[in-house]
């Protein structure tokens, strides 16, 4: 007799699942490279946050 499979509840999509974003406004993952002083300079704005700091970074060449 074959064995009847129950549909699972794990793994998979799920909507409001995951981490809200921290200002309200949704991001996106990218892969950057980048020379080492420049990620020292990020980690230095953010205050220890390398995506904090380019945002920061980012958010000032985007005010200028």
């Amino acid at each position: 007799m074959p064995v009847k499979k129950i549909a699972s509840q794990r793994g998979g999509w799920r909507a409001n699942s995951g981490r809200k974003p921290l200002d309200g406004e949704a991001m996106t993952s990218r892969s950057i490279r980048q020379p080492e002083r420049l990620w020292e300079v990020a980690e230095r704005l953010g205050e220890g946050n390398l995506s904090a700091g380019i945002r920061i970074a980012l958010e000032r060449a985007a005010n200028a």
